[in-house]
């Protein structure tokens, strides 16, 4: 049975040894994707991130992170945190990464529905997310769960300034997190009951 929980400073050696060896299975040999930029990112990179996010969060700054475990294994994860975009505070979707053998079994969209559930607690209405060109089966389950296709200079540079992609990317938005959330709730309820299970008791704790 899988289960949900906030990432908490102990993980933190688990979670970036397992953010690691996921973002490099899944993106070496992704087409669009540079083979050398994958080779070239080390695990030290990978705890910056982690350590960055429990930096925010310090600050307390709205930087949510939710992890799925299987037989107290991590399986899943999920981050993401508060930007502010033209005025308006939204979601920045950072990362969402499923083991390999734990793909197609409702992870994501598990750990999509919770970290909308936090940002609408927190008031924030929509949500952006950057996804590498290659990674089609992303885009599609984003779109398929309300997400929309954006110009990447009208969405993506608002906060980055100048600073140039490492690889080239889509970028969709979230306009509606209720809308969205609506979509995931009825793909996971039909498909996935012992993960809405999981889910409601995650969300009954938060509350």
């Amino acid at each position: 049975m899988c289960k949900f929980a906030d990432y908490v400073p102990a993980y933190f050696n688990s979670v970036t040894n397992f953010h690691y060896s996921t973002w490099q299975k899944t993106y070496y040999g992704m087409p669009g994707v540079d083979p050398d930029f994958v080779s070239a990112t080390q695990l030290s990179h990978i705890k910056k991130v982690w350590k960055n996010q429990e930096d925010l969060n310090k600050n307390k700054s709205f930087a949510p992170a939710i992890i799925a475990q299987e037989n107290n294994q991590i399986v899943a994860i999920i981050r993401g945190n508060e930007h502010a975009f033209s005025g308006t505070k939204i979601l920045k979707y950072e990362q969402v990464y499923v083991r390999p053998e734990n793909q197609r079994q409702g992870l994501g969209a598990a750990l999509s529905y919770l970290l909308f559930f936090k940002a609408l607690q927190e008031g924030i209405q929509s949500a952006v997310v950057e996804i590498d060109r290659g990674n089609n089966g992303s885009l599609q389950f984003q779109k398929h769960i309300g997400a929309q296709e954006q110009p990447v200079e009208s969405v993506a540079l608002d906060w980055r300034g100048n600073q140039k992609f490492e690889n080239p990317i889509w970028v969709v938005t979230h306009p509606n997190l209720s809308y969205s959330m609506s979509c995931l709730q009825e793909q996971l309820q039909t498909r996935r009951a012992n993960l809405w299970s999981e889910i409601n008791k995650y969300v009954r704790e938060q509350k």
